[in-house]
């Protein structure tokens, strides 16, 4: 239990954290993917979501934190090929649910790349600092 609370970069952690969610902010917002994306897992971004959104806007920043933390684990044991691959199991992942979901293609390869570029960012703020 110690290995997972004490010899994490904690500074890292939660930089990488922020930087990964406001990634995704830019990500699905409609200067990038969102409104194709939306589209393709059936949300209709005309009608106000924001109310609904904001139980998954939680959970999201409480994930987003849980992965930053979990790549600061790897990281710390100096093994990055561990956190690659963390980051192509978990998009494989992300993936297989928007099949089930019958998202359109557009829309899994949207959430599945967004989870390879938190991963990427949360890597390099851990290489940084």
């Amino acid at each position: 239990m110690e290995s997972i609370l004490m010899d994490v970069n904690w500074t890292a952690v939660i930089v990488g954290a922020v930087l990964a969610y406001v990634a995704g902010w830019l990500w699905y917002s409609e200067k990038m993917f969102g409104t194709k994306w939306s589209a393709g897992v059936g949300l209709d971004i005309s009608d106000d979501v924001s109310a609904p959104m904001g139980p998954a806007m939680v959970a999201q920043a409480f994930g987003t934190f849980l992965l930053a933390w979990t790549v600061g684990v790897i990281y710390a044991t100096d093994n990055p090929a561990l956190i690659i691959l963390l980051a192509c199991t978990y998009a494989v992942l992300v993936k297989a649910k928007g099949f089930f979901q019958m998202n359109t293609r557009y829309a899994i390869v949207v959430d599945a790349t967004y989870v390879l570029v938190m991963v990427a960012i949360m890597f390099a703020t851990q290489s940084i600092l």
